[in-house]
């Protein structure tokens, strides 16, 4: 099998953003599994598939085949995962995996996100200047907190480079596309070293809605990523990174709203620094965050704006106790304030504190991983999650696994106290998470077959601006698949899903979810070319009012040529066959597109 380098820890071990970044080798070209490697505190090394719960790691080349143009496109490739978006590229775009909302988006280990939408719109994160994207799928929320109850996703820049190189990239397409990127990796030092990414993205775009003006609604958007750090001496280590967002997006209002504002600027950023100390057998991390999410809506009335301002700090640490045991220990501190808002919320600012123990078991034969964390909500109170998971290889080529987690989310400031559909009487969601699994590795394929299921308690529901805020309860249950096979120079990657996602309340589907989802990624690789072909389906699902979403199926086609050593020209066709459909009532996706880029590196 395929083998990459996983610098991180994840559960028992420490979270994947704190230790020291390590080389990968060149995995396959499509975006799929392979057989990733952590290294843990000891400097051994252990395969990740001996944890209990699923992870994906998706590497930078992995990214640049696929020619994603954003995060939202190498996402909705990944098992489990559907979005929801108001009509393509750089509009509003929630993540569901298997099926629930509550996924939680990091960058470098640092919480990305609204306190007032009460989720991170994964249309606004860069993807330039990224190295790695690690992908969990069930309950986290007994390590990482609120939002953790469905998966995890971790956006991870580059660290610690070797060279100096620099690359710059022109790219153009349908609907007057342009995006020029330029990035640096510079050596100051043997112990240190600068990375900067620079991007800027337009279009002119297309009519994105069925209701409002008949026009094109494009967008601007200017990106800045950069990550320093210097390795002190053997055990400190010292790391800065972040990034900057600037956008306007144009779209359409709805006259039903009675506001007739048409664009949305929105203005992001998420920094931190850490200190690291590392020994043979323990590592330490402390992390110092501080993000915000500003948007502003804006045209023919008086400007709106909602801010998010987000600190928090961080400290994570594992030691390991013996060559398969380990302990993993820390505590958080998070603020969220509303206050630069328009909106005058009844309460503006609340913090959360936390703390959390780990003990993690990676035997060969067994593999046992155990988390409680102990929340207290400035506004809600105390609350305790806690998740446990088990391994057994009860033959060298399969692996049975059971996992147990429990989560909670608070209510956000616009569910609580937003004009018009607010409930300040909402209160927190409870979920438990139950997963089996039987996975196998072989010659010829690697396979996990999972059922899940998700028990939503006082589950937050605002099923549309015009309806008051409440607290239901649904359950999800549900079957995946997941496989990597390879037939002669092909690899491919394939994962089948059916969802169960019922409202207890109504009996009804939960809006946005589709009950079926099939990908199969192939990929070929050549000394100079490749091609990578995808195809996504999925089923119907609704949408507020019972209004039925018709499934669809999407092909896209890309391929790249290696001109010189440094020459790279890619082509791309996004809905191959011009599929017409939607995640979200009455807002279109794209039709066929084309793109094309020429690119240097030096």
């Amino acid at each position: 099998m395929k083998k990459t380098t996983l610098a991180a820890a994840i559960s028992a071990v420490v979270s994947s953003s704190i230790l020291l970044p390590l080389h990968a080798q060149e995995s396959t070209s499509s975006l799929q599994t392979t057989d990733v490697m952590l290294v843990t505190a000891t400097k051994r090394t252990d395969p990740v598939t001996n944890l209990v719960t699923p992870i994906i790691e998706i590497t930078k080349k992995q990214i640049e085949d696929s020619q994603a143009n954003s995060l939202t496109d190498v996402l909705q490739q990944l098992p489990g995962v559907q979005l929801s978006s108001n009509g393509g590229y750089n509009q509003p775009s929630r993540i569901y995996v298997r099926g629930s909302s509550d996924v939680l988006v990091l960058f470098n280990g640092v919480r990305l996100g609204s306190a007032t939408l009460g989720y991170s719109d994964v249309s606004q994160v860069p993807l330039a200047g990224i190295e790695k994207i690690e992908y969990l799928r069930g309950s986290r929320a007994a390590v990482y907190g609120a939002d953790a109850s469905a998966g995890v996703i971790n956006i991870i820049t580059r660290g610690n480079n070797k060279e100096t190189t620099g690359s710059v990239q022109a790219t153009g397409g349908s609907n007057g596309y342009q995006s020029y990127t330029a990035s640096a990796a510079m050596v100051p030092s043997d112990k240190s070293w600068v990375n900067i990414t620079a991007q800027y993205q337009n279009s002119d775009g297309y009519d994105v809605a069925t209701f409002g003006d008949e026009d094109r609604d494009g967008f601007e958007n200017s990106n800045f990523v950069a990550d320093w750090g210097v390795q002190l001496d053997d055990n400190w280590l010292i790391r800065m990174n972040g990034y900057y967002h600037q956008g306007q997006t144009e779209y359409d209002y709805n006259p039903a709203w009675g506001i007739s504002s048409d664009q949305n600027k929105t203005n992001n950023y998420s920094f931190n620094g850490q200190v690291i100390y590392t020994t043979e057998r323990f590592v330490s991390n402390l992390t110092l965050g501080n993000s915000q999410d500003k948007s502003k809506t804006q045209h023919n009335i008086p400007s709106s704006q909602t801010v998010t301002q987000r600190n928090q700090l961080t400290w994570r640490n594992s030691y390991q106790l013996t060559q398969v045991d380990s302990l993993g220990f820390g505590a958080e501190y998070l603020n969220d304030d509303v206050s630069d808002s328009d909106t005058v919320y009844e309460v503006q600012e609340r913090d959360n504190k936390a703390a959390y123990l780990t003990l993690g078991h990676d035997g060969d034969v067994l593999q046992l991983e155990g988390s409680v964390r102990f929340d207290d909500n400035e506004q809600f109170g105390d609350k305790t999650t806690w998740q446990l998971g088990a391994g057994w290889q009860f033959i060298e080529a399969l692996r049975l696994t059971t996992n147990i987690g429990t989560g909670f989310k608070a209510p956000t400031f616009n569910q609580l106290y937003y004009p018009g559909f607010s409930n300040p009487d909402l209160q927190p969601e409870e979920s438990t998470n139950y997963e089996v699994a039987i996975e196998g590795e072989h010659s010829f394929i690697n396979w996990r077959l999972a059922g899940f299921y998700n028990d939503i308690d006082n589950r937050i529901s605002c099923q549309s601006a015009f309806s008051t805020c409440i607290n239901d309860s649904l359950t999800i249950q549900g079957v995946e698949w997941v496989g990597n096979f390879n037939t002669g120079l092909l690899s491919h990657q394939v994962s089948l899903e059916y969802l169960d996602p019922e409202d207890k309340a109504t009996g009804k589907d939960a809006i946005r979810i589709a009950r079926e989802n099939f990908k199969w990624q192939v990929g070929y690789q050549a000394e100079v070319w490749q091609a990578n072909v995808s195809y996504v389906y999925q089923g119907k699902r609704y949408d507020t009012g019972d209004v039925r979403l018709d499934g669809y199926s999407l092909v896209n086609l890309a391929a790249s040529y290696n001109l010189t050593n440094q020459w790279v020209l890619s082509a791309r066709i996004d809905n191959l066959f011009d599929a017409d459909y939607e995640t979200a009532a009455n807002y279109n996706e794209p039709e066929r597109s084309y793109y094309g880029s020429i690119a240097y590196q030096f």
